[in-house]
């Protein structure tokens, strides 16, 4: 096993787990407890255990599979972010699933984890969920370790955007596709796509996913943005 230089005057990460395979929970349990600043104070396979525990332990972090035996992760994030605000929800998941990364990360989601991380990699990744230092990821597709490839989610500047670009963005947070976003702003799908390709430069990101959560997470680091130039309305045939 791995075990990371942290000292021992580090304070104790308390993680309970939440999945509904104990085969592993106890895996991920294992791997967590080489280290010793950090302790999984409780494990449970139902989100409503899960809310139970962390009510009653207060535990940093919540790393929870991405489905559940009474849900989903989403239908996690929401139950744990409002029972116990002081809580942060790590999103254990197989796939880089666009739609199910950025719904969890709206419901209250504070990171996401490959299982394909190497050991030291995972720790890391999990004390920076803990600490609020995360930033949403992309996986690698590309490198045989399915490592996690961090962007640039606070070197972005959101100011750069011209109105154009934020007018796309809303729309893009609004789950539109880049041909309702053409119709609605009355352009070709080509200038949509040539806006996007434009605000993932200046944002320093690589998907729309990323692009849409950190608009919605983190509102006032951007302009207001205009309002919507709609599409004039088809004429009538007299």
């Amino acid at each position: 096993m791995h075990q990371l230089p942290w000292t021992s005057a580090e304070s104790c990460l308390t993680v309970v787990l939440l999945d509904a395979y104990e085969l592993r929970r106890l895996g991920l349990r294992t791997l967590l407890e080489t280290q010793p600043t950090t302790t999984v104070v409780a494990e449970s396979a139902t989100i409503a255990g899960a809310v139970e525990h962390v009510v009653t332990l207060h535990p940093a972090l919540v790393i929870s599979a991405a489905v559940l035996a009474d849900g989903d992760a989403v239908d996690a994030c929401r139950r744990i972010t409002t029972a116990a605000a002081g809580t942060r929800v790590a999103v254990l998941s197989q796939s880089p699933d666009e739609a199910a990364t950025v719904e969890a990360l709206r419901a209250g989601a504070s990171g996401c984890l490959s299982p394909r991380l190497r050991a030291p990699d995972l720790y890391r990744e999990i004390r920076a969920i803990a600490a609020g230092e995360s930033c949403p990821v992309v996986w690698s597709t590309a490198a045989p370790s399915g490592r996690l490839r961090r962007r640039g989610w606070t070197r972005g500047d959101p100011c750069a955007l011209t109105a154009q670009e934020r007018r796309v963005l809303t729309l893009v947070t609004e789950g539109r596709t880049n041909k309702e976003i053409a119709a609605a702003l009355a352009l070709s799908e080509k200038t949509v796509k040539n806006y996007l390709s434009n605000v993932f430069d200046k944002l320093q990101v690589s998907r729309r996913s990323q692009a849409a959560v950190l608009f919605a997470r983190e509102p006032g680091r951007f302009p207001p943005t205009p309002a919507l130039r709609t599409a004039p309305p088809a004429l009538r045939a007299s």
